[in-house]
């Protein structure tokens, strides 16, 4: 009797997993097996709740008012349609856009037909309606009936397109006033007060194309690219494939990328996930998902940024081994401490099989390393694929990349000053101007003059460019009683004549009227723990965040950060180049030097000091709020 039990047990927990995992088992098979299986005795609520789908309103809800009532209606019209298999009707409850791109289901569930499975065997009851102008916002908690138990919660907006109310999901809603504009690949939504930058969106067309070539897939759809203001917080489109604020999420079955945090037209992380779906439907273990949208897109970093990085960790310090890292699941990834490993180390993996055995047979283990659509990714197809297509084991792979990383070569960041540099321009900075507009105060008594900059160098040499940066004292981050450090930031005007570069409004104030005269190419953000360098698409081409790494960039006898970057980046320097420089705090535990993430902002506003050796008024620079470039004169 208890091996029976047990029996039925298992079959009837795989039959549910089955009809939650996708639409590869079809709907008469799934509904016959849930009518088939009992516990002990009993037949699952499953079975029970088959054909019981309903829709229901709570009595919170303000039916009375005319529109509220109408846009539940629409969406109950629309539900209807589901239950009913008629997908034609169901789109004309919805917004042009979305029914033409085929998305009109709940993006929780992971097809149409799951969706349709679910409103047959599930209750729908409306909690909240609610006005938002001339939008009406939805919020549907969907219900087992018999244990009560909601099985997820559904938040739509109901909205008037051409006389009627239609359904459209939150990003949609949230973002039907914002500009738009299209490109061969992409179709951009960005907020009022968004610059678009035609530069980097022609930079992610050039991106899209050349993987589709690489790959030799095709393209069904233009991606739809959201990009919203940094630091908004996105939870309420969880559902939809955000969860909170990040940089960047990806919904692939609906087509979209949001960028919630790089305030860019150019995000080729999430991009090549985009990719990944083209070429395979199905999805691999989170190592190789994450591994590869790293190695071809970068992450919130440049490509090269990230293995130079883990080169360095390699020499300097521990690095857990792939094996362990194939066993973590979508859901530690993003919450485990150590997480990074899994992007790091897999574009690494990826970089070595790519590079050392060619496209082809990338993508043919690819697929085979990949779950069917709607199944659960499993790290075991990775490790039978890697063994039937390179004759590789986890950890013969391990080695193998290891030291072909250690082999490459990266321009990178470096510290110190060479011997053979010399002196070709500098700039002088005023002692004890270290209070902003005029009113800023420090946190603590004994950080007074870190962030007074009184003297920029800048050196070169054959192959690199060098700063000095020099304080009127600066202490170590031990020496104070909090996590107040200095940071500081020099932006870059190497090429003036470009027209489409990076201004400092984001960072600095969102609302400043930014002319060409202070936009720049490059930015270096640094502090004592960290150090990294942007390029003209907010990228970060490089970046050293630990003291092994980090060794020699701060001189504490003479009170100067000091550091290099190559020509082969940033050029040559000319009588054309501009400089910005301006130092403030953080109080960012990880050293990172974002102002806009100070949490205390009227304790830490923006910048206490800038350069401004080249006469330009201190009033002038703190009520235009932005970050002044002055030319920098080249020694003879």
């Amino acid at each position: 009797m208890g091996t029976l039990i047990r029996k039925r047990w298992i079959i009837a927990v795989a039959l549910m997993l089955v009809g939650y995992g996708g639409s590869w088992v079809s709907k008469e098979r799934f509904t016959n097996s849930l009518n088939t299986v009992k516990f002990f005795g009993v037949k699952t609520c499953y079975a029970q709740q088959e054909l019981t789908g309903k829709s229901l309103i709570a009595d919170s809800v303000d039916v009375s008012n005319r529109q509220i009532k109408e846009a539940i209606e629409v969406r109950q019209k629309y539900i209807e349609a589901v239950r009913a298999g008629d997908w034609k009707r169901g789109r004309q409850h919805w917004n042009k856009e979305e029914a033409r791109r085929g998305t009109i289901y709940n993006i929780y569930c992971s097809s149409s037909e799951r969706y349709q499975m679910i409103a047959k065997q599930f209750i729908d009851i409306v909690t909240n309606a609610s006005k938002m102008g001339d939008f009406i916002k939805l919020t549907v908690n969907w219900q087992n009936e018999a244990s009560k138990r909601t099985v997820f919660t559904e938040i739509l907006y109901v909205v008037p397109e051409d006389g009627k109310l239609v359904l459209a999901h939150p990003l949609i809603a949230m973002t039907r006033d914002w500009n738009r504009q299209e490109t061969k690949y992409l179709i951009y939504h960005y907020y009022l007060g968004h610059i678009f930058s035609p530069r980097n969106a022609a930079a992610m067309d050039s991106f899209v194309r050349d993987l589709l070539e690489l790959f030799q897939v095709k393209q069904d759809r233009k991606i739809a690219y959201y990009i919203f203001p940094p630091n908004q917080d996105a939870s309420e489109l969880k559902q939809w494939g955000v969860s909170g604020f990040g940089l960047g999420r990806t919904s692939i079955r609906a087509g979209f990328v949001i960028d919630c945090g790089r305030d860019s037209e150019y995000f080729p992380h999430e991009i090549t996930h985009m990719i990944q779906h083209y070429l395979y439907k199905g999805v691999p273990c989170i190592f190789l998902l994450e591994g590869m949208a790293t190695y071809f897109g970068g992450k919130d970093v440049s490509k090269e940024a990230t293995l130079s990085n883990l080169k360095g960790s390699l020499l300097n310090s521990y690095v857990p081994p792939v094996d362990s890292l194939l066993q973590m699941c979508p859901k530690e990834t993003f919450t485990r401490e150590g997480c990074h490993w899994v992007y790091s180390v897999g574009a690494a993996a990826v970089g070595y099989l790519f590079e050392t055995f060619g496209v082809d047979k990338f993508k043919q283990f690819y697929i085979c390393a990949s779950a069917p659509e709607g199944a659960r990714p499993d790290p075991q197809k990775f490790v039978e694929s890697l063994k039937r297509i390179y004759g590789l084991t986890p950890s013969e792979l391990d080695e193998k990349y290891r030291q072909w990383l250690i082999d490459k070569k990266f321009e990178r960041i470096e510290f110190g000053i060479s011997r053979g540099t010399r002196l070709i321009a500098f700039l002088r900075d005023p002692v004890g101007d270290d209070n902003g507009d005029g009113s800023y105060t420090y946190p603590e008594e004994s950080m007074k003059g870190i962030c007074d900059l009184t003297g920029v160098e800048i050196f070169e040499d054959r192959d690199r460019i060098y700063f000095k940066l020099t304080f009127r004292k600066l202490k170590s981050v031990s020496d104070t009683t909090n996590t107040w450090r200095e940071a500081g930031l020099i932006a870059l005007d190497t090429n003036p004549d470009k027209s489409d570069r990076i201004c400092f409004y984001p960072l600095f104030n969102p609302e400043a009227t930014v002319s060409k005269d202070d936009a720049f190419e490059f930015e270096v953000h640094f502090n004592s723990r960290w150090i990294g360098l942007l390029n003209e698409r907010a990228e970060l081409v490089d970046f050293r965040k630990n003291p092994k790494q980090v060794k020699n960039f701060v001189d504490w006898g003479r009170n100067s950060f000091v550091f290099s970057l190559p020509k082969e980046i940033v050029g040559e320097p000319t009588e054309k180049w501009k400089i910005g420089v301006g130092v403030g705090l953080t109080d960012d535990p990880r050293g990172r030097p974002l102002f806009y993430d100070v949490k205390l902002k009227e304790q830490a506003p923006n910048f206490y000091d800038v350069s401004d050796s080249n006469g330009i008024s201190r009033e002038s620079i703190y009520r235009k709020r932005i970050l002044p470039m002055v030319r920098i004169r080249l020694e003879k």
